[in-house]
């Protein structure tokens, strides 16, 4: 947990098929280790194949699918990415990344009995900080091993 952990760039809200996206992250140039999705990317879709097959066949290499982390997952990538933050450098790309951070919050309201605070809003900033929270979530395995 002493090591920096450098964010270089976040790509949202293009509307890109699968091997456009992948195409453009390889035009960036980036030396990529690891390419880790929540653990439902490697569930079938309605096409047959997963997300995780469909980034392969486009071209993306080490894409790895984490395993369900079970209930209350959500709240512990949010500590742990809590914890982190002295250690993470953002290279700011565009504001969207940070901008949805500051975004990322519980919904507020109430149901007949009680004020409900334990649920995550899932609005636009839900998707970038949701990825950003998989990098924590990727160094506590043996995939990537202390690293964040």
């Amino acid at each position: 947990m002493g090591q920096d952990c450098k964010v270089i760039d976040c790509d949202f809200g293009k509307r890109l098929n699968t091997e456009e996206w992948v195409a453009m992250m390889l035009n960036k140039g980036y030396t990529y280790g690891h390419h880790f999705l929540p653990h439902d990317g490697g569930a079938e879709r309605p096409n047959g194949t997963s997300f995780q097959i469909e980034l392969r066949d486009a071209g993306l290499q080490n894409v790895e699918v984490l395993d369900n982390p079970g209930k209350g997952a959500e709240q512990a990538r949010i500590n742990r990415m809590r914890a982190l933050f002295p250690n993470i450098w953002f290279r700011e790309c565009e504001g969207v990344l940070v901008d949805a951070l500051i975004h990322y919050r519980y919904k507020e309201g109430t149901d007949d009995w009680t004020w409900m605070t334990s649920i995550i809003n899932h609005g636009w900033e839900s998707h970038p900080s949701d990825a950003f929270c998989l990098l924590g979530e990727a160094g506590q395995t043996e995939r990537l091993p202390g690293v964040c």
